[in-house]
């Protein structure tokens, strides 16, 4: 979702509001997808989903 409240517009996941290039960011600088699902409160199916679709 996009929201100006939210991450000051830029792309963010509408359950907790974590901005997608933080979750991308993460899991580039080396991070497991477990690691970056246990750090943002995430599935890890949810963050394989974002990983798909923003990489």
């Amino acid at each position: 979702m996009i929201d100006p409240w939210f991450g000051w517009g830029a792309p963010v996941l509408d359950r907790n509001k974590v901005k997608i290039d933080d979750v991308v960011a993460l899991w580039r600088a080396g991070e497991s997808i477990k690691q970056v699902a246990d750090e943002y409160d995430l599935t890890e199916s949810a963050v394989g989903d974002v990983l798909r679709h923003a990489a």
